[in-house]
């Protein structure tokens, strides 16, 4: 027998006898070769997650993390293909897609965008079973760019009580302040303040916003009835603008004086009386 290559062999022999002759091949195990059951064979129960985003995150901003695909082994898998998929679960309950796309390589880049600050649910998972660890709590902070709710005020004649009256020609107005997460006032406009005026009628009456484009918003509202006044100011979120906050010293009852009527007003005297 002599060797051709490393996986060809040639084997020659000389009959003796006529007739026919059987021939038996034998080997040899020179060497254990491992061979992993199921190599490329994804299983839920050792897939895992890391990065960034199941670390924490900033509302209004990305956050990333990275799937890498393994089998029952444990070994990570080299090639991609696999259906992963997931959610987040905002503190409202609300579902956040993530979008996962796959590197080729047994891992895979998953991005969500929380709009929300507070504790985030992250499920991962490999067809329809959780993947090692999931679902993951992850921490999602304050914006860091966006006026902040609990921190901005509002302050002004038109938030002050018995200042304004119910027939006045110039209507009431206040100021609102713009504050970031740390305290600072913000110098700089485009957050998504709302205010709403609500007379002893419960009407709603219309209000004028102008943002002065250093941080600061003018409002405007006429007041038509005499007493107490409700107004709200709020934070609208600037992906969701359906929710809102309250800024720091909202609401606010306003009390309105009474205006001078003139079909209440009279006049006397001598020059009002036939003359002799």
């Amino acid at each position: 027998m002599t060797s051709i290559d490393d996986s060809t062999f040639g084997v020659g022999w000389t009959p003796k006898e006529r007739g026919d002759h059987k021939l038996t091949v034998t080997f040899l195990v020179t060497k254990q070769i491992r061979i992993p059951i199921g190599g490329y064979v994804p299983d839920a129960a050792q897939c895992i997650a890391y990065g960034p985003g199941l670390e924490g995150g900033e509302q209004f901003k990305p956050a990333e993390f990275i799937i890498e695909a393994r089998n029952k082994l444990g070994d990570r898998i080299p090639v991609g293909g696999h259906n992963f998929n997931g959610v987040v679960i905002d503190p409202l309950g609300n579902e956040i897609p993530i979008e996962i796309a796959d590197n080729g390589d047994g891992t895979y880049l998953a991005v969500y965008n929380p709009f929300l600050p507070g504790d985030h649910v992250v499920k991962v998972n490999l067809n329809n079973d959780p993947i090692k660890d999931s679902p993951f709590h992850v921490p999602i902070g304050d914006s860091s760019e966006t006026a902040n709710a609990a921190r901005s005020y509002a302050e002004g004649p038109g938030l002050e009580n018995n200042v304004n009256n119910s027939t006045q020609r110039t209507p009431a107005t206040f100021t609102i302040f713009a504050v970031d997460k740390d305290g600072n006032p913000k110098s700089e406009g485009g957050d998504y303040f709302d205010v709403f005026v609500e007379d002893p009628l419960f009407d709603l009456l219309p209000v004028e916003i102008k943002d002065n484009g250093d941080g600061t918003y003018t409002v405007e509202y006429q007041p038509k009835e005499p007493g107490v006044h409700h107004v709200d100011v709020v934070l609208r979120n600037k992906e969701r603008p359906l929710d809102w906050e309250h800024i720091k010293n909202s609401p606010v009852e306003v009390s309105i004086k009474a205006g001078t009527d003139p079909s209440n007003c009279i006049a006397d005297g001598p020059g009002l009386k036939d003359g002799i």
